[in-house]
């Protein structure tokens, strides 16, 4: 019976924060590879230096000739950035799951050292049902000395087991309405804290915010805009500002 309610205070407790860690550690992977993206966009797109003469020629064709080189460079950057949140999206998977990859490994050959039962790929098994929360109970660490490190590791690797299964699970969304088209997005319930708008109220709310006609509201094409903003999203358009 003890265990009963150890178990229901405990579990929930446990799972908050193992997420809450997980936020953390997918919160430090993202602002690297953000850093990185950047630095390299940056270096990409660095406007390169022309040596122009001092004193312009009277028609302003050294003028024009700025302007022109400086629409083009805004261009290229606008450009860069747009498929930089694409490619930066598909870093941060990839480095997810390389770590993942990488912890189990790690773990294992770590495992191993201290866990006379266990060898490499008994340590890797032991590690992979572990923190996948099959946890068949076929293996078990019998080193007390060293187990603070197995609990720590086991707390860290749940963490990013979360990461993972968000990943696939946003993968699997993904693939899941791959092909079908947008609709009812004006029915589409948003929530924002404990209460909750419809998409059409939300955005007839916003163009009476900016005073915008009636009759453009509506024949405003929602499904057609969402579509579209989510091209920009995945760098497929670079924006739908009207130039």
């Amino acid at each position: 019976l003890f265990c009963i309610f150890f178990g229901l205070i405990g579990v929930p407790l446990t799972l908050l924060t193992v997420a809450d860690l997980g936020m953390f550690i997918s919160m430090i992977m993202r602002q690297a590879v953000a850093k990185i993206s950047s630095l390299y966009n940056r270096f990409k797109w660095r406007p390169s230096k022309v040596q122009l003469p001092d004193s312009p020629p009277c028609d302003g064709t050294l003028s024009t000739a700025r302007d022109l080189k400086s629409s083009e460079t805004e261009d290229d950057e606008e450009e860069g950035m747009s498929e930089d949140l694409g490619s930066r999206r598909t870093a941060e998977a990839l480095v997810l799951s390389v770590t993942f990859v990488s912890y189990l490994v790690l773990g294992a050959k770590v495992l191993s050292v201290y866990e006379p039962e266990m060898d490499f790929f008994n340590a890797f098994y032991f590690n992979f049902v572990t923190l996948t929360t099959i946890g068949l109970g076929d293996f078990v660490p019998r080193s007390f000395d060293y187990l603070y490190v197995t609990l720590l590791y086991i707390g860290v690797g749940l963490a990013l087991t979360t990461m993972v299964i968000e990943m696939a699970g946003d993968l699997l969304r993904k693939l899941h309405y791959v092909g079908r088209k947008i609709d009812n997005m004006a029915n589409t319930t948003v929530w924002f804290g404990g209460k909750r708008m419809t998409m059409k109220n939300l955005i007839k709310n916003l163009g009476d915010q900016f005073n915008v006609p009636e009759e453009e509201l509506a024949k405003f094409d929602l499904n057609q805009f969402v579509e579209n903003a989510l091209k920009v999203e995945a760098g497929e358009i670079k924006t739908l500002r009207v130039r």
